[in-house]
């Protein structure tokens, strides 16, 4: 069974919107094109996760991704110094 992909809310660039957060932020439109089984699979862990809708779940999928391949991006640059300070703190050295 598909279920029907509603169109995407209407939104301009100053409306506030509240985030799963908490905080405010002011958010900009963004189409993004997927398939059918691609929808379907947003729209079930949507479900089963609590979100109100795919695109919710879609959003705080994308922003996880994010934060995790830009915390990636900050460990891998560490210096030595940053490594030696971080097991220092931690009482390894």
């Amino acid at each position: 069974m598909t279920a029907a992909r509603p169109p995407p809310p209407s939104r301009d660039a100053t409306t506030a919107t509240r985030m799963p957060s908490g905080a405010e932020t002011a958010s900009m439109d963004l189409v993004l094109d997927v398939d059918d089984d691609l929808y379907e699979r947003l729209a079930r862990r949507a479900e089963s996760q609590g979100f109100e809708s795919p695109e919710d779940y879609a959003h705080t999928v994308i922003d996880t991704v994010l934060d995790e391949l830009e915390s990636d991006e900050r460990r891998a640059t560490a210096t030595d110094d940053d490594v030696r300070e971080r097991l220092e703190d931690l009482g390894y050295l």
